[in-house]
């Protein structure tokens, strides 16, 4: 297992399924592994104008063998996600892609299939950090223009805060200050 990966599975009764990655990694080839349809959730990505980087995690699940569709945030999520066994969340803007998930409801059937253990959910940045119980502590690592109060609820898929791209230049610092408050 390499260094800094820590699987955060959900336990037994819930029978939910998380993994979440500051970046691409084995890890998500074993975990998209065996499953039927694969979901991938751009808008993180495209809110900040980068869609190579939803293409980048497309190109690693479907060198990894994942059937892959697109999950539109506009349309039907429900059916959509009926449709689904993983969903794969991509990297960008974790305040972006947070307000969308709460504005058009599909947040809230996310966590709902997560926890009755009918979705996997699998965050790479942005999407591993809208997974935790709240934004807040991104304010300590002071790149995001954040909104205040409720607005910082994030998808609470598990109650640990979610500090990512630990080990990048200057993040280790701003992550221990995170972390004392």
């Amino acid at each position: 297992m390499a260094a800094g990966y820590r699987p955060l599975l959900g336990d037994s009764r819930s029978m939910s399924r998380l993994l979440l990655l500051s970046e691409l990694h084995p890890a998500l080839d074993e975990f998209v592994a065996g499953a039927g349809l694969v979901g991938v959730l751009p808008d993180a990505g495209d809110a900040i104008g980068e869609p190579e980087i939803a293409e980048r995690a497309r190109a690693h699940l479907r060198r990894a063998g994942a059937q892959l569709v697109d999950v539109d945030l506009d349309t039907d999520v429900a059916a959509q996600l009926g449709r689904i066994e993983v969903l794969v969340v991509t990297g960008g803007d974790p305040a972006a892609l947070n307000v969308r998930l709460r504005r058009t409801g599909g947040g809230a059937l996310i966590v709902a299939a997560v926890r009755e253990g009918r979705l996997a959910y699998a965050g790479l940045s942005a999407g591993s950090i809208v997974a935790g119980p709240s934004l807040a502590p991104q304010i300590d690592v002071g790149i995001l223009d954040l909104p205040t109060g409720p607005a910082l609820d994030a998808l609470a898929l598990t109650d640990v805060h979610v500090l990512v791209h630990h080990g990048r230049r200057g993040r280790d610092g701003l992550h221990a200050r995170a972390l004392e408050r």
